[in-house]
């Protein structure tokens, strides 16, 4: 956090020691704390008074009709990086649930060996 200045480094220490510190403890995950770590901060240094005018209202979104080049960017960014995960729990995936509850044997493939320990039933 270089933009804010000493405290921003002094916060990303607390927080590494924090994270080493509770790794691998179940009963204060350091995910959370870390959270909670830097909401406090930014109560105590960066909110003042005035920021809290009109910050906790309710309002309905707004109907809006997407031009086509949010539609390409929605394409582009969106959809085309969700391809090979969702093909590969389509159809892979099936495919080796459907093996492994019928009982055939599945030759592994890069995509199957990792999945198939997950797939096998208990």
């Amino acid at each position: 956090m270089p933009s804010e200045g000493a405290a921003g480094y002094a916060l990303a220490a607390a927080v590494f020691v924090l994270t080493l510190f509770l790794l691998g403890s179940r009963c204060y995950p350091p995910a959370t704390l870390v959270i909670l770590l830097g909401v406090a901060y930014a109560l105590v240094v960066k909110v003042d008074g005035t920021s809290w005018d009109g910050a906790f209202c309710f309002h309905l979104p707004a109907p809006a009709v997407p031009t086509w080049p949010d539609v390409a960017t929605g394409f582009l960014v969106l959809a085309i990086p969700q391809l090979p995960l969702s093909l590969t729990n389509s159809v892979l995936g099936t495919r080796q649930v459907l093996a492994t509850r019928s009982g055939h044997a599945v030759r592994s493939t890069p995509f199957s060996a990792s999945s198939s320990a997950a797939a096998s039933p208990r």
